[in-house]
């Protein structure tokens, strides 16, 4: 059968003794850097993940401000388009009663000539018809 010797009690005693001078040296202080590790990793993780939907609120409402930017360039450039055809309408306008009332001005002068030249051959031909009058008799 089996002999359980002095022997077989030492190296018993001498394994648990190197398997807990083991575990004191090495193993107890990597898992105490393991668990410093996965503890900054799950913060760094969270503050990522704050950073992130930040970034995305922070994305949003740049989106929404030029969308409301781009509202009121159109209201501003259309605003504008009205008030360019507005004054080009009433420039027409007035181009068209200036030439109207310089039209007029100019066929009023123009009838003043002709009255006046009508007066002017009639004064004429009544000389003439005295003068012929006064030949043929």
């Amino acid at each position: 059968m089996l002999n359980l010797d002095i022997t077989l009690l030492i190296i018993f005693i001498m394994v648990v003794v190197l398997y807990l001078l083991i575990n004191k040296l090495f193993c107890k202080p990597l898992g105490s850097i393991i668990d410093a590790r996965e503890d900054k990793i799950l913060k760094d993780t969270k503050k990522l993940e704050t950073l992130l939907n930040e970034v995305k609120v922070a994305k949003d409402n740049l989106q929404n401000e030029i969308k409301s930017a781009k509202k009121e360039s159109a209201g501003v450039k259309e605003d504008l388009i009205k008030e360019g055809e507005a004054l080009r309408e009433e420039l027409i306008a007035k181009a068209r009663n200036e030439a109207n009332s310089q039209r007029e001005k100019v066929k009023k002068d123009l009838m003043e000539e002709l009255k006046n030249a009508e007066k002017k051959f009639k004064g004429s031909i009544d000389e003439f018809s005295n003068m012929i009058k006064e030949k043929l008799i």
